[in-house]
């Protein structure tokens, strides 16, 4: 009896394990389906340039390039939050047909300090996004496209993304922090409610 309760055991315990971790893929699958998109391509000339006006490597890269308007770009390293404004040509004229990369644009530079709740909550958020990036990227001219990073290797994207979805609440965060950094280079305190608000619905949603 207890030799065949063991063997029935053996057999049912790995089919409930198969079965929880299937629950587990399709519950992340959800949360994250309204989310970023692997990212297809992205240039590190951008992040190069910006490493001249940083102490270390971010923890956070977050770029933006809008359509019609300046590339702007959220960087973080430890408590310090950069956000840069490139407001000049990204492209010059290069060798033949093909131009080349403007590497010596000067970027206006906005700095203010986070807290260690952001500084320890937004890499993991992110991090998370970007690991589980499964949205197809819509098609699509005129926008913005976003890319986030939390490393070199680890990037994911979004463009203009729908109201409503996981995506559209991190383009909101890239503002909220826009508005942190802004503040703090003007001397103000910076409001970091919206921040965390966002972080939170993102780690809970």
């Amino acid at each position: 009896m207890v030799i065949a309760i063991a063997a029935s055991s053996a057999v049912v315990f790995p089919l409930v394990q198969q079965v929880l971790a299937e629950r587990e893929i399709e519950s992340v699958k959800a949360n994250y389906a309204t989310g970023l998109s692997p990212c297809d391509f992205h240039s590190s000339e951008i992040d190069t340039l910006l490493q001249k006006y940083l102490p270390a490597s971010p923890k956070v890269s977050i770029t933006a390039s809008p359509s019609f308007s300046p590339t702007v770009a959220i960087r973080l390293v430890g408590l310090d939050l950069y956000y840069f404004v490139l407001d000049f040509p990204l492209n010059v004229p290069g060798d033949g047909r093909h131009p080349k990369f403007n590497s010596n644009g000067v970027p206006l530079v906005y700095r203010s300090q986070v807290s260690l709740s952001i500084a320890y909550q937004l890499p993991l958020v992110l991090g998370n996004d970007i690991k589980y990036a499964q949205t197809e990227l819509p098609l699509g001219l005129d926008g913005t496209t976003y890319y986030f990073q939390t490393s070199p290797e680890n990037c994911a994207m979004t463009w203009s993304p729908s109201s409503g979805t996981r995506a559209e609440k991190l383009a909101n965060l890239f503002v909220e922090l826009a508005n942190h950094a802004k503040a703090g280079s003007k001397g103000d305190p910076p409001d970091e409610e919206a921040i965390l608000a966002i972080l939170a619905s993102l780690e809970h949603e």
